[in-house]
Parts: structure tokens; C-alpha cells; sequence
């Protein structure tokens, strides 16, 4: 009786580990799903479900905050690397423009 309700917990504990790496959900929400219940702990300490759950969407919260600032990165970077391409275009058409404005005197003064 005491194995076969070991048996039993192991087994939960297995498919909630299994929906957890195959779910979009979080572990929270997947042991409301199949557990009807949070088995709380927060900070290795029992804690009420109310707790867990605050606890939860504060770490999702951060984890898309972190999110968005990876990408707000990403978007800095690539804003750096166009900004720099766009200077060094503009560096090459003056020397161009200075360049033709040299010929062009040079071709004035032969004129007269």
C-alpha cells in the first residue's frame, strides 16, 4: 500500500515534469492543471497558494522584462552598426564632393 502510493506520487511527478518541458505554461500553472493545487514553497519555506502565484508573476514578469531588454539591445546594436555605415558613406561622398570642387577650380582657372 505505502509503495504502490509512492508508486502513484512518482508517477505525478514525472508527467509534471514531462508537461513542463513540452508546455509553454508555468510550473505553476501545470500543477494547477493536474494537481488541482500549488504545492507551495517559496524561498524553501511553505507558503500559501496566494504567495506562490505572486511569486510566479513576478518571475514571469521578469523574464519578459529581461525579454525586452535583450531585444532592446539587439535593436541598439544593429542601430549602432547602421549609424556607423551611414558616417562613413558620408565621409566618402565628401571626399568626393572636395575632390570635385578642386577640379572644378582647377577647370575655372584654365577658362580664364
Amino acid at each position: 500500500m505505502i509503495i504502490r502510493g509512492m508508486e502513484e506520487k512518482l508517477n505525478n511527478f514525472n508527467e509534471l515534469l514531462s508537461e513542463e518541458a513540452v508546455s509553454s505554461c508555468s510550473a505553476a500553472e501545470i500543477c494547477l492543471k493536474k494537481l488541482h493545487r500549488i504545492p507551495g514553497y517559496v524561498k524553501g519555506r511553505a507558503a500559501p497558494t496566494k504567495q506562490v502565484l505572486a511569486t510566479e508573476n513576478l518571475r514571469m514578469e521578469l523574464e519578459l522584462e529581461k525579454n525586452k531588454s535583450k531585444a532592446l539591445e539587439e535593436e541598439v546594436k544593429r542601430i549602432k552598426e547602421e549609424h556607423g555605415k551611414f558616417q562613413q558613406e558620408q565621409n566618402q561622398m565628401k571626399k568626393q564632393m572636395d575632390f570635385m570642387m578642386v577640379q572644378m577650380s582647377k577647370l575655372s582657372a584654365l577658362g580664364s
